[in-house]
């Protein structure tokens, strides 16, 4: 880092001026881009839009973003200088940030990898155009269905550039097989989606004019299905090892080379390997996890369970963070998303959009079909306590992933409000997904910390970082092709007893995303570190509330760059160092 020379206050006035609209262009042109996205976040300028998968559109789409570096760089952004980090200057990060992100942007797009490889990029781009105005549930009615209709009736249109940007020939196997699978569920959303507007209480002619463009709609998903579902698989799933070092560098903000970080990413799962052993004393995880699933709440009484998990943990954690001051509804999904969303991308929690009217969210939970006992079972098993209390409260709709969201809707970067915000198929920006994954880890790693999990609970606790461990070393070892694909789900069955079917979802949605499946070990091992230094230097004097609330103050930003940012604003060392707790 370099301390830049202070200008005269006109010219930084005028220097602020220039770079706030770089800063202003950059935002506009993202959303622009990525009319979906944009739903999500709550600016909705382009609700009636789709993105251009067509060739021309992404050419069109490359050029943008490459003028937007130089608009930049013309700024003064993109480098950040030690006074700007001591200053807590926003609009210099937000400016290194951004040049940051589209240079992602832009390496992942001359990959290959993504919508010019990916045919199930644009079924998800489709489908959650639509699921993203219905799912906007505090917002009008008319004016959604209005822009969903028009969604709809660009899917022709839309598939068809996607097609041509594909290509002819053979698509990766796993991809393909997603993809057709997706367009099944999308033929089910699409029957479906007319009831929406009818319980939303549109008007009868809207409602009858969704009927008829989601019709249409669907018989361009079904064109779009055979012609992915006739091409020949292939088994070319590695990004490569420089796209990947890109993401960790410039995607993740972690200036480590792929191969010490892979060592360092076998050793961990070799460690946490023997903490699991360690913890199961002689027993077998199977047998743990039969446990779990039978100590479940009735069916009726999950949503009372999964409301009463919640309050608890934020209870038990007050102390530890800033709460939202509303609940979060765990409720039923609708009706009309619940045959589609088991073959989509339907989370069921999402964060809520950071712009615009403010929204707590909702959890939606898709209950089994009345009078189907079989799937009643499943569902109770699978909804279990330990499972409502670790995965949909501690990590998803608690303690984890909606306190960063609710904070990160608050954050000084306006890169980092929307960064982690769930989009059809990721996250909007790559940049954000550290803090949002890291942060719901280390979440969990708290509630352990406060005494709150059973035995049993524990054990599952370490399974689940065996689990991120394993798909960390799939994630690196994969894309640099020290690892094939079939390795992959087998290593994923032998670390931690993955079904056949869990492990190949797993692989599958590594191989599409490059770099994501670390996010979540570099991510919370990041949060330690600073923890780390911070109690080092602060002895005493450390307040773990004031730390996560600091934290959690900067927005969905990679965890390194927080840190940095921390380090730059630390008092001198006190002396006092307590005992490491970092995990691997």
């Amino acid at each position: 880092m370099t301390t830049a020379i202070a200008p005269q206050p006109s010219e930084q006035a005028s220097a602020n001026a220039r770079r706030a609209v770089a800063l202003d262009a950059f935002l506009a042109t993202f959303y622009r881009l990525r009319p979906v996205t944009a739903t999500f976040c709550g600016v909705h300028a382009h609700d009636h839009e789709l993105p251009d998968f067509s060739p021309e559109g992404l050419l069109a789409s490359h050029r943008v973003m490459g003028g937007l570096r130089r608009t930049l760089a013309d700024a003064g952004l993109g480098v950040l200088h030690s006074d700007e980090l001591q200053q807590r200057d926003w609009l210099s990060i937000d400016g290194a940030l951004a040049d940051a992100i589209l240079e992602v942007q832009l390496a992942e797009d001359d990959s290959g990898h993504f919508q010019r490889g990916n045919p199930s990029i644009a079924v998800g781009e489709a489908l959650f155009s639509v699921i993203a105005l219905a799912a906007a549930d505090t917002a009008p009615i008319a004016p959604r269905v209005e822009a969903a209709i028009a969604r709809l009736r660009a899917f022709p249109a839309f598939l068809h550039g996607a097609v041509r940007s594909l290509g002819e020939g053979a698509l990766p196997g796993a991809w393909r097989d997603r993809a057709v699978r997706e367009c099944d569920g999308g033929v089910l959303l699409l029957a479906d989606l007319a009831g929406w507007p009818v319980a939303a209480g549109a008007p009868v002619a809207l409602c009858r004019e969704l009927q008829a463009a989601a019709a249409h709609a669907s018989a361009a998903l079904d064109w779009f299905r055979s012609n992915v579902a006739g091409r020949e698989a292939s088994t070319r799933y590695a990004a490569g090892h420089g796209l990947l070092a890109l993401l960790v560098r410039r995607g993740h903000w972690v200036d480590v080379s792929i191969e010490r970080l892979r060592h360092e990413a076998r050793a961990a799962l070799e460690r946490e390997t023997h903490h699991l052993h360690d913890a199961l004393q002689g027993e077998a995880w199977a047998v743990v996890s039969g446990r779990l699933a039978a100590h479940h709440p009735d069916t009726g009484r999950v949503l009372e369970a999964a409301r009463t998990a919640w309050r608890e943990c934020r209870e038990l954690s007050r102390g530890e963070v800033e709460w939202p001051p509303i609940d979060l509804p765990y409720r039923e999904a609708p009706d009309w998303a619940r045959r589609a969303a088991p073959y989509l991308y339907y989370l069921p929690y999402r964060s809520p959009a950071p712009i615009g009217e403010p929204s707590v969210g909702h959890y939606d939970v898709l209950l089994p079909p009345p009078a189907d006992a079989e799937a009643e079972q499943l569902f109770a098993r699978s909804w279990n306590h330990a499972a409502i209390r670790l995965n949909h409260v501690a990590h998803h709709g608690g303690l984890g992933h909606h306190v960063q969201n609710w904070h990160a809707a608050r954050s000084p970067s306006r890169i980092g409000r929307v960064a982690a915000v769930d989009g059809a198929c990721r996250i909007a920006m790559f940049a954000g997904g550290t803090m949002a994954e890291g942060w719901a880890v280390y979440a969990t790693e708290i509630m352990e910390g406060l005494g709150s999990l059973t035995p049993d609970e524990r054990i599952a606790e370490h399974h689940m970082r065996v689990r991120l461990m394993t798909r960390a070393v799939v994630d690196l070892e994969l894309h640099t092709g020290r690892m094939s694909f079939d390795d992959a789900v087998r290593f994923h069955g032998e670390a931690y007893g993955a079904t056949p079917s869990a492990a190949l979802g797993e692989v599958t949605k590594c191989s599409m995303f490059p770099g994501t499946a670390m996010m979540y070990w570099l991510g919370v091992r990041e949060v330690w570190r600073i923890r780390t230094a911070e109690e080092a230097v602060r002895g005493a004097a450390f307040d773990a509330r004031a730390f996560h609330d600091e934290l959690l103050s900067f927005g969905s930003i990679p965890v390194a760059l927080a840190g940095r940012l921390l380090a730059a604003t630390r008092p001198a060392a006190t002396g006092h160092r307590p005992p490491g707790t970092a995990t691997a």
